[in-house]
């Protein structure tokens, strides 16, 4: 008798590596290894992360995971950008993040973990890189960081070196770096936030990304943050989207739809019919109605399908 695929509630992905939680919170990755002594070694099959349990939300940074534990806080594997480990040090097995037990909604970075607390305000963990010379930037690694006058937060985006946030009242904005510089984003009706700062420095390139209550979209660019443009609505209507999953430039980009559906208007319309999508550089995964798993593109290996299909 076949072996029932897989039931999953939320997929995330990176550029070489998958990790999915499944339907009793437990968390199952595969592609890069992140808890091998041997770095480089990769999982062909999704395989469960011991000791994580009652998970309901995860994340995948560059070489580290965090999961959102359900009363307990963030629990985080892999080379993590925390205080106290060496460069590249890689703890044997999953831990707690100090000062994460009140998070409620958190976000990744390659240097930097945030997350909102219960209380309105945001905490970061990891590398503040301070606005100024983008060659050399002004780092400092942190054990927590409590972002100064900021509350009503909701929800929290971080790139580069701007942690982004949206509130209550609908309204976002940016903190950069640890000496800090609050930036108002021109949107009165966020409920999340999609940021793409190319390359972490204040003067550089700088793209964000809105949904409203509406479910449209909501998009401003400019050469850096002080030279944004004006907000242009990318998207509106039928599929209202949820989530912005990716966009690569101002007229590509994929969203989630409030059905559940991938809508990508590089791809001419939607894709496959899912509760949720994830999307790295090279390779998506997809969870659809059945709470089955689909992936699809490049990760590590020839099949990334967690339920066989590629």
């Amino acid at each position: 008798e076949p072996v029932p695929a897989p039931r999953f509630a939320q997929v995330a992905v990176a550029t070489d590596r998958s990790c999915a939680i499944d339907e009793d919170g437990g968390v199952l990755c595969w592609g890069l290894d992140l808890l091998s002594s041997d770095w480089g070694a990769t999982v062909l099959a999704p395989r469960p992360v011991n000791g994580v349990e009652n998970a309901v939300s995860i994340a995948l940074g560059e070489t580290y995971a965090c999961a959102l534990i359900e009363g307990a806080g963030l629990q985080c594997w892999g080379q993590t950008p925390i205080a106290g480990l060496e460069p590249g040090a890689l703890p044997e097995e999953p831990f707690f993040l100090s000062g994460s037990s009140d998070v409620t909604d958190f976000a990744l970075s390659p240097g930097r973990i945030c997350g909102v607390l219960t209380n309105g305000g945001v905490r970061c963990w990891g590398i503040m890189t301070d606005p100024g010379d983008c060659f050399e930037p002004a780092t400092t690694v942190v054990d927590t960081f409590d972002l100064p006058g900021v509350s009503d937060v909701t929800t929290v985006a971080v790139s580069g070196s701007a942690t982004c946030f949206t509130r209550v009242d609908g309204s976002a904005s940016c903190w950069f770096g640890l000496v800090g510089e609050l930036f108002e984003l021109p949107f009165t009706d966020a409920t999340r936030l999609y940021a793409a700062q190319s390359d972490g420095c204040f003067s550089a390139q700088a793209s964000f990304c809105a949904v409203t209550s509406g479910g449209a979209v909501d998009c401003v660019d400019g050469f850096s943050m002080a030279e944004l443009g004006a907000v242009t609505r990318i998207h509106e209507g039928d599929p209202a989207a949820v989530a912005i999953l990716w966009r690569a430039t101002p007229d590509e980009y994929c969203i989630e739809g409030a059905s559940g559906a991938l809508w990508c208007k590089a791809a001419g319309g939607e894709v496959i019919e899912a509760e949720q999508v994830a999307v790295a550089q090279s390779h998506a995964c997809a969870l659809s109605s059945e709470a089955t798993l689909s992936c699809w593109g490049y990760s590590v290996t020839a099949s990334t399908a967690a339920n066989g299909s590629g």
